[in-house]
């Protein structure tokens, strides 16, 4: 196993922070749509922004190629008028989930973007925090014998880690996402 980061990781890192800041201090920040949530939750934080699920794939975080976004907003809109599914998939990219843990935070958007068709609960949400190099798949209960947590591990340590691991985003967000596309087709 493999001890500290590359020096391209940490010059990325460091980069995508002091954009972070810059962004923030110029207030670029409000230009993307967010809702804040007052979860009142033991354990998270009074009020978590997030971003408007306006599309199947948010990149919040401007991590990924702009074709990456629009290849795989297709390919998620696509499997989402499947007719042989009822599930729906969807992803978001931020910089931090701070001050909230990635569960706390991913299972916040859960349930403000309510992932999935009334009914069914068959929703699966993928969260990358880029800064914080977190990462999580929220699985709704309708996929319980489907997809379950130990599997949707297993999706992100073969499929996404490894592309993580060296900067790659697109690869690692690419790879995970058409990982869970053909396991919920073959079920």
């Amino acid at each position: 196993m493999r001890k500290g980061f590359t020096l391209v990781e940490i010059l990325i890192a460091i980069t995508v922070i002091v954009l972070a800041v810059v962004m923030l201090v110029i207030g670029f920040r409000s230009l993307s749509p967010t809702t804040t949530v007052n979860q009142g939750q033991a354990g998270t934080a009074a009020n978590i922004s997030i971003p408007a699920p306006t599309n199947y794939l948010i990149d919040a975080a401007g991590a990924l190629k702009s074709e990456t976004v629009t290849k795989l907003n297709t390919e998620l809109q696509a499997f989402d008028t499947n007719s042989k599914n009822t599930a729906q998939i969807g992803v978001l990219v931020v910089t931090s989930t701070q001050p909230d843990t990635i569960e706390q935070y991913s299972i916040a958007v859960a349930d403000n973007w309510k992932v999935g068709y009334k009914g069914s609960n068959e929703g699966i949400l993928f969260v990358l925090a880029t800064v914080d190099r977190k990462t999580r798949i929220e699985v709704g209960k309708g996929f319980e014998g489907t997809l379950t947590d130990v599997q949707a591990e297993d999706v992100l340590q073969q499929y996404a880690i490894p592309s993580f691991r060296k900067g790659d985003w697109d690869g690692g967000v690419t790879a995970t996402v058409e990982a869970l596309i053909n396991k919920l087709n073959k079920s």
